[in-house]
């Protein structure tokens, strides 16, 4: 489904980790990421965090389940652009395949051989969803 050049939007995508765990410890703020290893533009041209909420209880409280989350804002006017949240995975699935193979703003190079133990490398989606 084609979307209207005026829907821009926030990305907030999410994926699996509710852990259980009693030992995991709450965050209440994220990260920002400026610099992402294998991305020929440094630093990122989009606002990227990622971090920890916890669910369940309080957020400092230590029986809380851990949500893993990346954030990244609209690259047009994210005052006034939509927040979308993008839920998916599951327990043992990964969403950052989404992240990455999808509508994020960044996209795995998939020519690069993976056999020899290189890292990955990346390049800006210019279909993001951010734009």
């Amino acid at each position: 489904m084609a979307t209207h050049p005026t829907q821009v939007f926030f990305i907030c995508l999410l994926f699996c980790v509710f852990s259980s765990s009693h030992s995991s410890e709450a965050v209440s703020s994220g990260k920002v990421v400026t610099y992402l290893p294998g991305l020929p533009v440094q630093p990122l041209p989009f606002h990227l965090e990622t971090g920890y909420i916890g669910v369940g209880g309080s957020t400092t409280d230590e029986d809380a389940n851990q949500l893993f989350y990346y954030f990244v804002k609209s690259e047009r006017n994210p005052k006034e652009d939509p927040l979308v949240l993008w839920l998916t995975g599951g327990p043992r699935c990964s969403g950052l395949s989404p992240f990455v193979f999808k509508r994020g703003p960044i996209q795995i190079d998939k020519v690069v051989d993976y056999k020899n133990g290189s890292l990955p490398t990346f390049t800006l989606n210019p279909y993001s969803w951010t734009k």
